[in-house]
């Protein structure tokens, strides 16, 4: 279904290799067409979102709205200069258009692609902003380069912390008949479910059993707290992925909570899971946060060495992780004081994911902390 070409017009013409965002060792030959026309087609729709995403009714003042036709306003969640690296990017998705265009195309990618990306690029300036080029090519050279961004998951994309230490809270209740307070599950905080719970239930001598306490948790915690939809996402969580995603970084979910909770929560924050390039949960490790292997799995799977990561957290042991991993690291305070996180020592700080512009995060140095 021409495969190969589609994949290689788009690669030339808009630097981002789609085929990198499928499983590893997947040969173009082996993909459906259609499953390639779906991801070119997400990457449209991401620049698509990311624009519609900035018109609102807030009346705060524009910031440089002469530098470009995609100015925002200095309270929206997105940044001007990333706006204008989509659309820089978008626009070279004209080149594709005018590639695909000609007489070796397949009716089938000028039938289903070409239009999309028309309509895309007609949404959007005609005209390269000049601080856009700078933004798209990541080209500050006294920040290190960013090629991936690792999220963690509680606390970052979705805001399931206060839920996970009350859903525990009745655990100890129903298990150990334990009347215990959400603020001791804190210092367990990003360590994988065992610890979580174990930290606790051991602390008042209760005669902890793993496997039995995990599966108490995850039942009332998918059958009451995260329910699908039900709206636990971050703000500006799944914008910060489809940023990054849109601008060709690489994306993945580090998580030291068990898979089946990352899929549920996932699932509860309307955050989908295309949107990563892998998801990389406890299960397969025996040492989670503070350890760094879940954070060096991911950058492995990713293809993208550590000093090029970048690691979004909420919690000291994810901190500890990504320093020990050899990583930059932002800390968000929606689960710590700011002063906590100051001590856990990130390389800069935010209140939230939604603060957090693709700005900041390319253009990241190490050991430079600033509360913000």
């Amino acid at each position: 279904m021409h495969c190969p070409e589609f994949l290689y017009v788009w690669r030339k013409a808009t630097g981002v290799d789609l085929l990198e965002r499928f499983p590893p060792h997947t040969g173009a030959q082996k993909l459906k067409f259609t499953d390639v026309a779906l991801e070119a087609e997400h990457f449209a729709l991401n620049c698509i979102c990311t624009i519609q995403s900035s018109q609102h009714s807030c009346t705060a003042p524009v910031k440089n709205m002469a530098a470009s036709k995609t100015g925002t306003c200095c309270r929206c969640t997105l940044s001007q200069q990333y706006l204008q690296t989509v659309a820089y990017s978008t626009i070279k998705t004209r080149k594709v258009v005018k590639k695909l265009s000609k007489n070796n195309a397949s009716t089938l990618v000028k039938r289903h692609i070409c239009p999309e990306l028309n309509r895309t690029a007609n949404r959007l300036p005609s005209s390269i902003p000049p601080t856009a080029l700078a933004a798209s090519n990541n080209n500050d050279i006294s920040a290190p380069v960013v090629k991936a961004i690792l999220f963690d998951m509680d606390g970052v994309l979705c805001e399931s912390e206060h839920i996970s230490r009350q859903a525990a809270c009745e655990v100890m209740k129903e298990l150990y008949n334990l009347d215990v307070q959400p603020d001791e599950f804190i210092p367990f905080t990003g360590t994988g479910e065992a610890n979580f719970l174990g930290g606790v239930a051991t602390k008042y001598g209760a005669p902890f059993n793993v496997d039995e306490c995990k599966s108490k948790f995850f039942e009332i915690y998918m059958t009451k707290y995260a329910l699908p939809g039900s709206g636990i996402g971050c703000p500006g969580a799944k914008e910060l992925v489809a940023a990054a995603r849109a601008a060709g970084l690489k994306t993945a979910v580090a998580s030291s909570a068990d898979r089946v909770k990352v899929d549920v929560n996932l699932s509860a924050a309307d955050i989908p899971q295309y949107l990563f390039d892998t998801i990389v949960s406890a299960d397969a490790f025996e040492k989670l946060k503070p350890s760094p292997d879940i954070f060096l799995a991911a950058s492995k799977q990713l293809g993208v060495p550590p000093s090029e990561c970048v690691v979004i957290e909420d919690a000291v042991a994810g901190v500890q992780a990504a320093r020990a991993a050899k990583m930059r690291v932002i800390g968000v305070t929606t689960s710590l004081s700011v002063e906590a996180m100051e001590e856990a020592g990130p390389d800069r700080i935010f209140k939230g994911i939604g603060d957090i512009s693709l700005e900041d995060v390319l253009t990241l140095k190490e050991n430079v902390q600033q509360k913000v």
